[in-house]
């Protein structure tokens, strides 16, 4: 291989490494991919988890149970649904979630998922409150 081909190799990889991160941050943003994924460049561009979740679960007399405590299942869930959350423009119901709470936890009668999705104002940098939404779950009566 010669100077002139080994320079034009160079040549163009400079300028695929420089042009990608801008290709990535608007496939990010227009797919809904994550930005850790695609040689990640678009990571660098985003706030950390823009979502909040509060999960209050309750006896059958809607009062608070204390100390509540999550088998290793059920916080893997909840870390699994904060991802798919923070990934897409619109979060899915938490349906699966409350299920395994009510699964792994007798105690729960009534479960209140409420979630809150922050985002960034490009115009002012300001975070803004995106998307907001209580899911109130029932346990299903014993057959």
């Amino acid at each position: 291989m010669n100077f002139s081909t080994r320079k034009c190799i160079v040549q163009t990889l400079l300028v695929a490494i420089a042009i990608w991160p801008i290709i990535h941050i608007f496939v990010v943003q227009k797919t809904g991919l994550t930005p850790w994924k695609g040689c990640g460049w678009a990571m660098y561009c985003r706030t950390a988890s823009r979502v909040a979740l509060n999960i209050t679960p309750s006896n059958g007399q809607h009062d608070v149970i204390e100390n509540f405590k999550y088998s290793t299942s059920t916080i893997r869930s909840i870390d699994r649904y904060i991802k798919a959350a923070d990934t897409w423009a619109s979060p899915p119901p938490p349906d699966d979630l409350a299920r395994r709470i009510f699964t792994n936890n007798s105690d729960a009668a009534h479960v209140s998922i409420e979630i809150r999705i922050n985002s960034l104002n490009v115009a002012d940098a300001q975070i803004f409150e995106r998307f907001r939404k209580d899911f109130q779950f029932q346990r299903a009566p014993p057959q």
